[in-house]
């Protein structure tokens, strides 16, 4: 199917009339007004009546401040639900919006556009004026991984105009220095940040980080909570009393807000010293760290990054590049043993790298981006073994896309036990020249 661009003016329009039906909402119902300081920026929540106000700013109270006279950006938020105030129509067809949440023909320089089938809500963003538009039919439907980690999207819109970048990683630490845990999700990056924080480290967060370039390097905090599978809850008995609970019973992680019990342990920022993709060995060994390749560490947290969030794509990877190319990276092979973690990872940031000790690889920016495009149609039983041929080949920047031509069978379910992350695109049967 051919999807023509929308031109400057339709998707400037599309914006403005989803704004007047903002003012429209705060009209009708009284306007709240949350201000935060994240990265150095200033921002300004609006909601309009109180349907998603609670919901969606818990997760950033530890950045929260007093009303202030000047923002950087402001973000207007609504739901009809509550204040009868239904969004604008959007200027295409349903088949336009993408599994990621990019919008077919929606290129604009100026205006961002996304669509989030998970919540069922939309995002734009004006880059000339740093405003932000944010809105959800029903606030129950909002999943946990949405109300751990709220407005995403606009976020990382907001930050990238400003030279810093969103990424999918953990980060804990000692004082002003920390180490970047980054991975695909169940390799023990949420594991091994609670572990540290259960043992009284500093921590900035444990799914997503905002980074920033420069001669060293700096993460800072963006969401106070964390999230565990839950078979692994029982790990840390010390954190169940920030537990919170399910938002459904298929939830299958369970979500800590750590404010304000831990607030001493969230730190607002800090210098990264060492980046770590941990893999869990299942035998009390000690935790060591293995010396890998710029390649590894940029592919692992380019992917991740990319898959999640809309309109991510060479920047981000050329921004990761840069900012891992003077950082020490390892794979940290994991004890079993919980208590052990930390200790070894302090001693990992005490001690004093050198980085002509560490060998010298080819960066990741070095090798074309390969996608690699594969349609499948009622095909669970071999695209397992289809994507870990890929990725045998071990080329360090490739990206994955599996486009479902309506199957029938559980390839999506499948999917999720792929040893690599992959983009999954769902439409309907049109054969192989769809």
């Amino acid at each position: 199917m051919k999807f023509n661009d929308r031109s400057e003016e339709e998707q400037k329009a599309f914006f403005d009339k989803s704004l007047n039906q903002y003012r429209k909402a705060a009209q009708y119902n009284q306007e709240f007004r949350e201000y935060f300081a994240i990265a150095n920026t200033t921002f300004c929540l609006c909601f309009a009546g109180e349907g998603l106000r609670g919901l969606l700013t818990s997760a950033l109270q530890h950045l929260k401040i007093g009303p202030v006279v000047k923002v950087d950006v402001t973000f207007h938020i609504w739901d009809t639900e509550s204040t009868q105030v239904d969004m604008s129509p959007p200027p295409c067809d349903w088949v336009a919006f993408t599994e990621r949440g990019d919008i077919w023909g929606f290129n604009s320089k100026r205006i961002r556009s996304a669509f989030h089938w998970s919540d069922y809500s939309v995002n734009l963003y004006d880059q000339d004026t740093s405003t932000g538009i944010y809105w959800v039919k029903q606030p129950s439907a909002i999943p946990y991984w949405t109300t751990s980690a709220p407005f995403r999207t606009l976020f990382q819109w907001a930050f990238r105009q400003r030279d810093m970048h969103m990424i999918h990683a953990a980060a804990i630490g000692l004082g002003d220095n920390f180490v970047v845990i980054t991975g695909k999700g169940g390799v023990g990056k949420s594991s091994t940040a609670l572990a540290c924080l259960d043992a009284e480290m500093d921590y900035l967060g444990d799914d997503y980080i905002i980074v920033e370039n420069g001669a060293t390097p700096k993460a800072y905090t963006i969401y106070n909570t964390a999230k565990l599978f839950n078979k692994d809850k029982a790990r840390f008995p010390r954190l169940a009393r920030l537990l919170q609970a399910k938002r459904s019973k298929e939830q299958e992680k369970g979500v800590y807000y750590l404010y304000p019990e831990l607030q001493q342990r969230l730190k607002l920022n800090g210098w990264i010293k060492a980046v770590l993709i941990p893999s869990i060995t299942n035998s009390p060994t000690p935790t060591n760290f293995q010396i890998v390749s710029k390649a590894v560490v940029q592919k692992a947290i380019a992917f991740t990054t990319i898959s999640q969030l809309p309109g991510a794509g060479q920047d981000t990877n050329e921004y990761i590049a840069k900012l891992i190319e003077s950082i020490p990276c390892f794979e940290a092979r994991l004890s079993n043993d919980f208590l052990e973690i930390p200790s070894a990872i302090e001693q990992l940031l005490l001690k004093k790298m050198d980085m002509q000790e560490v060998p010298e690889y080819p960066s990741v920016s070095d090798y074309p981006l390969i996608s690699i495009i594969i349609p499948v149609y009622n095909a669970a039983e071999f695209i397992l073994q289809a994507i870990e041929n890929i990725d045998a080949q071990a080329y360090p920047h490739v990206e994955i896309l599996v486009i479902d031509d309506g199957s029938t069978d559980n390839l999506k379910e499948v999917l999720e036990d792929a040893s690599v992350d992959v983009r999954y695109i769902h439409q309907e049967n049109t054969g192989p020249s769809g």
